[in-house]
């Protein structure tokens, strides 16, 4: 939910600066209509039947789980900047003025408020696929059908909205349309930029940052030695003692003084002359 608020909070940031801002139905869309679907079945995908000896991050401020949240910021800023970019190299495209009349009257369906809103749902999508970690805590995504079918679902809804919208809801959405002049050349390109998108932050969640490889080199970074769970500490205490362990042919018995010792071992083929409890 973190990187759905940055991915919108980055597309008004980038809009701003080109005097202009997402519209009341861009929020509705994205918020009401993926947000919510995406949000409510994502925890639908069932446990592994294996289980792992190794456990998930306990904490969002481990630094794996910190990394992998600045590297989708940087890729998400990225794309929706080289959008931008494209948007202003093509040839009809005409810079939004400085609105200086009344705060009633501004008009601000653009091409820009209408790409990066487009750029925004999609991205939202993509990240709700990638952050769908399948083993070895998870059945792989693919067994969440209806998930997955909602993600099928609401991209081909919003190529639609973007693609070939009828008069309608591209004036509800206020999305750029004109049925005689589409720029079909622009929209596919925008498609193909979001589509690659997907391959980077794929490749990066998947091939990356849950390899343990990785997870090596961030703890070689930190210079972490040892664990600080409780149950390392005693698994530590426990292999470099004297005493072999489990023990075997041995009775312990807890001691109630407080001696230096708190239990007593004997032989199991003798038995000691008094028990404590």
């Amino acid at each position: 939910m973190l990187l759905y608020s940055i991915v919108q909070f980055i597309a008004l940031l980038i809009l701003y600066q080109q005097w202009t801002l997402l519209l009341d139905m861009h929020f509705l869309y994205v918020d009401m209509l993926i947000t919510s679907i995406v949000a409510l079945l994502m925890g639908c995908t069932r446990a592994n039947m294996t289980l792992v000896p190794t456990r998930p991050h306990g904490s969002l401020m481990a630094p794996i789980v910190l990394i992998s949240t600045a590297a989708h910021m940087i890729v998400v800023i990225a794309f929706q900047t080289m959008i931008i970019l494209c948007l202003h190299r093509q040839s009809w495209y005409v810079p939004i003025r400085k609105y200086e009349g009344p705060e009633d009257h501004e008009r601000v369906t653009s091409w820009e408020s209408t790409v990066l809103f487009i750029a925004a749902a999609f991205q939202d999508l993509i990240l709700a696929f990638v952050f769908s970690k399948g083993a070895p805590y998870r059945r792989p995504v693919y067994t969440n059908v209806m998930f997955l079918g909602a993600l099928v679902g609401l991209s081909a809804l919003t190529v639609w909205v973007f693609l070939y919208p009828p008069l309608w809801l591209s004036e509800s959405l206020q999305v750029m349309y004109d049925p005689l002049n589409p720029r079909w050349s622009f929209r596919l390109l925008v498609l193909a930029l979001l589509a690659c998108n997907f391959l980077v932050a794929f490749t990066l969640e998947e091939f990356m940052f849950d390899r343990v490889w990785f997870k090596r080199v961030v703890k070689t970074v930190r210079r972490k030695k040892h664990s600080r769970s409780a149950f390392k500490m005693v698994e530590r205490q426990i292999s470099h003692s004297l005493m072999d362990w489990p023990p075997i042919g041995q009775t312990t018995y807890a001691k109630s003084d407080d001696s230096s010792s708190n239990a007593t071992s004997v032989d199991s083929t003798q038995r000691p002359e008094s028990t404590y409890l």
